[in-house]
């Protein structure tokens, strides 16, 4: 499940109503070349990044499924996210993989989204074959349209029942505030009422970011952000490493 979608249709994300929208325009860098952008374009929109709330921290990620056998499978993992103060966000998904002796590798597929650049980079590390590795890049219009978003959960919500754009209705019920791990928190229920699927997560206002996501009742998958470090990461980590070959998404069609 892809945290984005998780987020706004399960919590509820939305654009603020009656803002005003401001115009973000991207000048190509050398790290960030014209060639990689599309044509400039007016009508993109997209929400703000969060800027000024930067952190480290490890995102426990654990899935329930059900096995052939009958009995509920459980599969955990934990790796790092990180975002900086410009609203960059990096993370990270390990995967098994084979390695050129045979012996099977734990690697990690990160992923960075630069709202600087308007890009999206994704490399592996470490390098499992010989020659230059690639990282491959996608990036929207160099003029964006950016919006706030209300946050997903707010002092003062109140149980509520909410029209769904293709039908049905979501239960919202807020479960009121705690710390975790020392950061306060609001909770918040989501039950949509088509699909009977439950959503639950918990806010932390002063980050700007979802702490905890649960999906089931039972539940069925668990995303928890722990470990955090309220301090600015190393810019080196959001940009492919020294050596890797960058394929942008418009090279390679290019190339067809």
């Amino acid at each position: 499940m892809r945290r984005e979608i998780l987020l706004l249709a399960l919590l509820c994300v939305s654009v603020k109503a009656q803002v005003k929208v401001e115009r973000d325009v991207a000048p190509p860098s050398a790290r960030f070349p014209a060639s990689w952008y599309p044509p400039d374009s007016e009508v993109t929109s997209t929400l703000m990044p969060v800027v000024g709330r930067p952190y480290v921290g490890v995102m426990v990620t654990t899935t329930h499924s059900p096995m052939p056998n009958g009995e509920v499978g459980t599969f955990s993992q934990k790796a790092t996210q990180m975002r900086d103060s410009a609203g960059r966000l990096y993370s990270e998904t390990l995967i098994k993989w084979p390695g050129p002796d045979g012996k099977i590798l734990d690697i990690r597929e990160i992923t960075v989204d630069d709202p600087v650049a308007h890009c999206h980079l994704t490399w592996s590390e470490p390098r499992t074959r010989a020659g230059q590795p690639t990282a491959r890049v996608r990036c929207e219009s160099r003029i964006l349209h950016r919006q706030p978003a209300s946050p997903p959960v707010k002092e003062g919500d109140m149980v509520r029942d909410e029209k769904e754009p293709g039908g049905g209705l979501s239960h919202i019920e807020p479960l009121g505030a705690k710390l975790l791990d020392g950061v306060r928190v609001l909770g918040k229920r989501v039950t949509r009422t088509a699909t009977a699927t439950v959503a639950e997560g918990w806010y932390s206002p002063e980050l700007q970011e979802i702490l905890v996501l649960k999906v089931g009742d039972p539940e069925v998958y668990r995303a928890e952000l722990t470990e955090i470090v309220q301090k600015e990461p190393d810019a080196t980590s959001f940009y492919p490493p020294k050596g890797y070959k960058i394929l942008s998404d418009i090279e390679q069609q290019e190339q067809r």
